[in-house]
């Protein structure tokens, strides 16, 4: 019918005229495809328009429609462009789509005028749906969006609608993700409460894009009754806006069930008598609905007297016995460790009166500090007098603790309107400024007020002893001696075990041992030990009854081994050359100290080999490396052609001999009656010389053939030693 009108009305036609000639879209040179994604806000549409076949006019005319419209219809912008086209000429179009909202736009895209029909390749008009993507924006959930649960040390919900006191926490935070784009980063949770907090940074934690993510997160502490603090926070989410990746919020732990304790005491004894036994019975019940677990204790005039654990199921109760020595004062029991309600009645009360002694202080308030000055390691003794002013003789003691540990003194016991000393010794084990906390104690009376408290008292560090040996020394007078001392630190007179002595080859010999008590400062002294072989000297120095400080208990030092090193010999020389007997002639000897340190004083004696005295002096010390002739003037020389003479040099616990034989001189006449007789001596001496020298050359010879032949028993240069493996 449409067909029909168009033939015979060609005047309605309209201005869009599609025929097999015009201008067409070139399908393929359209940019945009159907759900492109973009993240800009504007895009740039190019595609080609071209002339199919031959029109009918030289030029040809088409508009281009460009609307944006959204996925509902409705229209954003809108704009069209005129184009002329001639034969065969083809143009790119463009056009810029600007302030593209986030999400789907559809762009629609249409010619009128000239326009050709379409085909396979070419278009008059196309539809294309742009996506905009969103941008990344994750928030975290907030207070009332999160979930809080109560669940147990294994992660286990405890089924209650509230988080009990006990319980550990569960968060279930939902992480927003309403961006276009996969997110992945970390969440941290900080809880806090008056007892601890928690903070904690979760793995890597991801959300798909336009999703929401449960992140779970468990406690490791446990909650206590009261408000918690929970903050929680995304780390670099990288969407450029904080403001909703954070949640602040405070949350309530609720009270868990608790047991309710009743104490109630109750008198046993009927006839209390001071000193005797005394015994109550404790009742404990539990009407809560949880057992208890925990801990019983009594106190009588603040001494504990019970301390055992309890155990009481729900809607139970005890009989507990509570046994002291009967005295004024009052017991005290409480339950602890372990929580109950606060309707409970945890402590019970019962105040005993007896007849008894009654003690108090019969000069200062304060026990008096005595034996110091203190040292660490001393004993501090606390000393008070007391009095009985009761009705009734008793005993009474003071006790003292100090780091824990308690130290108590000897009771003693006062009759009424008697007083007393008493004290304790307190070992001081540290130093510095240490607490002791004193009080007096009775099992048949009663204290007065006040009699307790603290002392504060300086303690120094140990006292030390140094010992030092500052000279050893040997000399030809006295022998081996050295000069010692033993140096006590600061502080108060200490009795020492000193010891000197000596060692040699490792043995230990003591001339001095013995107990001294020194007084702050060097005590010294010299000890000569003699003539004795010796490798060290020795000072040993030992606390007695008392621990110093660090210290060497013993010093040894090497002994000085230089000793004067003598020689003697004749002059050869007598004076004349050949004395005549019965003349006067000398003869001088030569003594020689080669060592490194001065001799002694000694003796010099000349006789004759036959043993007639000739002469005796003393001779002074020689000094070190020194030489000291003595010279013997003798008025009658000794007969005989040969005369032999001998000294002795009796020196530093020595005995020096030498000999010498001397020539001389015979008159004229003996010599000439004297040369035949001489002469048959001298060819005997000659023979006898002759002789020795070849038996001292058959020797040299015989000792030669013997290391020829040790030495070819030796092994060859090259076999070489065995090697000791260590």
């Amino acid at each position: 019918m449409l067909v029909i009108i168009l033939l015979i009305c060609p005047s309605y036609v309209p201005f869009v005229s599609a025929s097999s000639d015009g201008i067409s879209i070139d399908a393929n040179t359209i940019s945009l495809t159907d759900f492109d994604k973009i993240e800009q806000s504007n895009y740039q549409l190019e595609f080609d328009i071209e002339i199919i076949g031959t029109p009918s006019e030289p030029t040809s005319f088409v508009n281009v429609s460009f609307v944006m419209e959204t996925i509902s219809g409705v229209v954003i912008s809108t704009t069209i462009q005129n184009y002329s086209l001639s034969a065969s000429e083809s143009i790119q179009v463009s056009h810029n789509f600007s302030e593209i909202p986030f999400g789907y736009v559809v762009i629609l895209v249409s010619m009128s005028g000239d326009v050709a029909s379409s085909s396979p390749t070419h278009v008059s008009s196309f539809q294309r749906t742009l996506q905009r993507l969103n941008p990344l924006n994750i928030s975290v959930g907030q207070s009332d969006s999160i979930i809080i649960e109560g669940i147990d040390s294994l992660g286990q919900n405890t089924g209650n609608l509230s988080v009990n006191d006990g319980d550990y926490i569960q968060l279930q935070i939902p992480v927003i993700n309403d961006g276009d784009f996969d997110w992945s980063g970390f969440v941290t949770v900080n809880l806090s409460d008056s007892s601890g907090f928690e903070n904690t940074t979760s793995q890597l934690f991801s959300v798909d894009a336009m999703q929401t993510s449960i992140y779970f997160f468990n406690s490791t502490i446990m909650m206590n009754e009261g408000q918690i603090s929970i903050h929680i926070w995304l780390n670099n989410s990288g969407d450029g806006d904080t403001s909703d990746e954070s949640a602040n919020f405070i949350s309530s732990i609720n009270p868990p069930p608790l047991p309710i304790i009743s104490l109630l005491l109750e008198e046993v004894t009927a006839e209390i008598i001071a000193g005797e036994t005394m015994t109550w019975n404790l009742r404990v019940s539990n009407s809560g609905e949880v057992g208890f677990d925990g801990n019983i204790s009594c106190e009588f005039d603040q001494f504990l007297i019970v301390n055992d654990s309890l155990i009481l199921d729900s809607n139970s109760e005890v009989n507990i016995s509570v046994s002291t020595s009967a005295r004024p004062g009052q017991l005290s029991c409480e339950v602890s460790n372990d929580r109950i309600s606060h309707t409970s009645q945890s402590e019970a009360n019962l105040t005993l009166m007896v007849e008894s002694a009654e003690f108090e202080t019969a000069g200062g308030s304060v026990p008096a500090k005595l034996m110091g000055p203190w040292h660490e390691g001393d004993d501090v003794r606390l000393s008070i007098l007391v009095r009985n002013h009761g009705s009734k003789s008793g005993n009474v003691k003071i006790v003292c603790e100090v780091a824990g540990i308690t130290y108590a003194g000897d009771s003693i016991q006062l009759g009424v309107d008697e007083a007393g000393e008493i004290f304790v010794d307190v070992p001081m084990m540290d130093s510095g400024l240490q607490m002791l906390n004193w009080s007096l104690q009775s099992t048949d009376g009663s204290i007065d007020p006040g009699l307790f408290g603290d002392l504060n008292i300086s303690i120094a560090e140990r006292q030390t002893v140094e010992i030092s040996i500052p000279r050893v020394s040997w000399d030809e007078q006295n022998g081996l001696s050295f000069d010692w001392g033993v140096n006590l630190s600061d502080g108060v007179q200490r009795d020492v075990r000193v010891r000197l002595g000596y060692i040699d080859s490792l043995q230990e010999s003591y001339l001095l041992d013995t107990i001294m008590s020194l007084s702050p400062g060097l005590t010294e002294g010299t000890l000569d030990l003699g003539f004795i072989d010796a490798d060290k000297v020795i000072v040993r120095a030992n606390e007695d009854n008392w621990v110093a400080g660090f210290g060497f208990t013993s010093l040894s030092v090497n002994t000085p081994q230089e000793r004067p090193i003598y020689s003697i010999s004749f002059d050869p020389q007598t004076t004349p050359n050949r004395p005549v007997a019965g003349e006067s002639a000398s003869v001088k000897i030569n003594l020689e100290n080669s060592g490194m340190i001065s001799g002694a004083q000694g003796n010099l004696i000349l006789m004759t080999s036959s043993g007639v005295l000739i002469g005796e002096r003393v001779v002074e010390p020689l000094g070190s490396q020194t030489t000291k002739t003595e010279q013997f003037n003798l008025q009658e020389w000794p007969t005989g052609e040969e005369v032999s003479l001998v000294v002795t040099w009796e020196v530093s616990r020595q005995v020096l001999t030498t000999d010498e034989i001397f020539i001389s001189s015979v008159t004229q006449t003996e010599e000439e009656s004297s040369e035949v007789s001489d002469f048959i001596p001298g060819i005997l001496g000659g023979i006898a010389l002759a002789a020795a020298v070849i038996l001292v050359i058959r020797i040299i010879n015989s000792r030669q053939d013997q290391d020829s032949k040790t030495e070819k028993k030796k092994p060859k240069s090259s076999d070489k030693p065995k090697q000791d493996l260590s």
